[in-house]
C-alpha cells in the first residue's frame, strides 16, 4: 500500500517541490523585507502544493495548478471554480500562518 504508483508520484513531486523551493528562496532572498519574502515563499507553496481532489480517480489527489489548467483547455467552468475555492482556501491559512509568524518574531525581537 505504501509503495504505490501514486505515493511515488507524489514523493517525487515533493522532492523536486524542495529543490525547487530551495532555488526560489535563494532568489527572494535579496528583497530587503522579511515580509515580503515570506509572503513570496508562501505563495510559491501555495500555488504548488494545494491538492484538489480529482475528477477522474476516486480518492486521489492532484496538484491545484495542474487541475485547474485542464479545467481550462477542456472548458469546465465548474472544475475551475472549485479550484479557485480551494485555493481561496490555501491563501487564506498562508495568511493566517503569515501573520502568527510576524508576531512571533516580533515578540522574539521584543523579548531580547
Amino acid at each position: 500500500m505504501l509503495l504505490t504508483e501514486y505515493n511515488i508520484a507524489w514523493a517525487v513531486y515533493l522532492l523536486g517541490f524542495l529543490v525547487v523551493y530551495r532555488f526560489w528562496a535563494v532568489i527572494v532572498w535579496w528583497l530587503p523585507l522579511r515580509i515580503l519574502r515570506q509572503f513570496l515563499k508562501g505563495l510559491f507553496a501555495v500555488v504548488l502544493l494545494t491538492p484538489v481532489a480529482s475528477e477522474r480517480a476516486a480518492e486521489w489527489l492532484v496538484p491545484a495548478w495542474l487541475n485547474f489548467f485542464y479545467a481550462v483547455v477542456l472548458e469546465q467552468p465548474d472544475v475551475m471554480g472549485r479550484t479557485l475555492f480551494v485555493y481561496a482556501l490555501a491563501a487564506i491559512v498562508m495568511v493566517l500562518v503569515l501573520a502568527l509568524d510576524s508576531g512571533w518574531a516580533r515578540y522574539r525581537r521584543r523579548k531580547s
